[in-house]
């Protein structure tokens, strides 16, 4: 729990950037369920390496969680997740792709650095 809380969890994928398997900066991998249920979605967003964080994780990440907040039941979760969450977060994964640089690779993890470190400031 504490590893999670504090996306200490992630640290292991330190290995598969070493590696070269992923980055630091680019889109999540999907889940393969997703892959499989929605290929004509993730076709474009797979040609590009997967990261540790990204334009649709910075983006997308506070909505996601008060989308998802409002289902009561899996199978309404997964149905708003389906209908509402990932074609957003694939289109901003296919518009990283297009317009990606170094500078913007540099923001997008201080960003994520800075929202981990404000994240755990706030009272909870």
């Amino acid at each position: 729990r504490f590893l999670r809380r504090y996306r200490l969890d992630e640290l292991p994928q330190l290995w598969n950037i070493l590696r070269g398997d992923i980055s630091f900066v680019g889109p999540r991998p999907p889940l393969r369920r997703y892959v499989m249920k929605y290929p004509e979605i993730y076709a474009e967003v797979l040609k590009s390496r997967p990261g540790i964080t990204g334009l649709a994780t910075m983006a997308f990440h506070k909505h996601e969680e008060l989308l998802l907040a409002e289902c009561r039941t899996a199978q309404e979760t997964e149905e708003v997740y389906c209908r509402r969450c990932i074609p957003r977060k694939a289109r901003l994964d296919r518009i990283y792709a297009r317009q990606s640089t170094v500078c913007k690779d540099f923001k997008l993890m201080w960003a994520t650095i800075l929202s981990r470190v404000t994240m755990h400031k706030r009272p909870r």
